[in-house]
């Protein structure tokens, strides 16, 4: 019997990396070939980064002063589902003059905790609900804020900064904070990681001739500055995109399934995003907008996630389903004694691993 070609590091569970192992030497013998194009499906947070990006942009936008003010007084005017509630707990804690352009936000602790409350919890510090609709299927409120505060900044300047953030965040230190844990307050590391053996895998499977597909609910262009620290093309990251500006400036409005796809049907109220069904939804989208292949010759042979918000993602695969358990979850659970076919659970890998 010949050697595995394929030999991942010893920090996978034993029965996952055998089983990869002998899977991508068989993946490796049959190739792809014009008429059967192989793919794989990576969610990004906390699966290919130990970390949240996300979380790192909005402790950066918090404590660099980057919050753009909207035109009036009501933040909803940029983001329209934030409650009254909200956008009244966060004027009653913001002097910033109406002659400023971004809010003052780094030495205001009490508007600093109003913002994190309502990101992190949906609720604001007094625990009124901070949006008016609750989360989806395929619209989370909370994930969709982030992109609509980054409205009225450059696309080309703010992906430069976006890659000075993480590659200062990949020298940080590993017990270093952005925004440190205060009582009940959220805090924000200020350091990610690449998986190592999660980057490995991603390797092993490109060699094997599948195609690595980043598919993230946080804001496309923020995973795009990232994924180029690992040499990873921008147009195989699908995310939560904002509308543009003619002059390239982000703006609140993010962009629906339906218009992206340049589908004749309505666009959705709220808009479908790339977070949980609307995942299997975005790649089945770019897939057919791909005008270089045929999309029938596509086939999803390994998908990978740690939350219970991947699992569409996980069940798009016809191959291995990798599920990054950091937490335990009935959804899961229950997908996995009806149809346990080809998941393999992996618990969550060390920092250093």
């Amino acid at each position: 019997m010949s050697a595995n070609t394929h030999s991942l590091c010893s920090a996978w569970t034993q029965e996952n990396r055998h089983n990869l192992e002998a899977w991508l030497d068989e993946l490796s013998r049959e190739g792809s070939t014009p008429t059967r194009r192989r793919i794989s499906l990576w969610d990004w947070d906390n699966t290919v980064v130990h970390g949240d990006v996300g979380d790192l942009l909005m402790g950066r936008l918090l404590t660099d002063n980057l919050l753009i003010k909207p035109h009036g007084a009501s933040w909803r005017t940029v983001d329209e589902y934030l409650s009254h509630e909200a956008d009244t707990a966060l004027q009653q804690v913001d002097p910033t003059p109406s002659d400023e352009r971004t809010s003052q936000t780094r030495h205001n602790r009490a508007l600093c905790r109003e913002w994190l409350s309502i990101y992190f919890k949906g609720r604001t510090t007094g625990g009124e609900d901070a949006f008016t609709i609750p989360t989806s299927r395929t619209y989370e409120p909370r994930y969709a804020l982030l992109p609509k505060l980054c409205a009225g900044h450059s696309l080309h300047r703010l992906l430069k900064q976006c890659k000075d953030f993480i590659a200062q965040a990949l020298e940080q230190a590993t017990d270093t904070w952005l925004v440190e844990p205060d009582e009940d307050q959220p805090c924000i590391p200020a350091w990610i990681r690449f998986q190592r053996p999660i980057v490995e895998l991603m390797n092993h499977l490109h060699q094997a001739g599948a195609e690595v597909w980043i598919v993230t609910a946080s804001p496309l262009w923020l995973v795009e500055a990232a994924s180029t620290f690992l040499a990873l093309p921008p147009h195989r990251v699908l995310g939560i995109r904002n509308t543009l500006t003619d002059d390239d400036r982000l703006t609140s409005s993010l962009e629906d399934l339906s218009l992206w796809a340049k589908r004749e049907e309505p666009v959705h109220t709220p808009p479908v995003l790339c977070f949980d069904e609307g995942k299997p939804a975005w790649v089945q989208a770019a897939l057919q907008r791909d005008q270089t292949h045929d999309p029938r010759a596509a086939q999803v042979v390994f998908a990978a996630g740690d939350s219970e918000t991947d699992l569409p993602l996980l069940q798009r695969s016809t191959g291995r389903k990798l599920w990054l358990k950091r937490k335990d979850s009935l959804r899961m659970d229950h997908a996995l004694a009806a149809n346990p076919a080809g998941f393999l659970v992996q618990p969550r890998f060390l920092t250093n691993d």
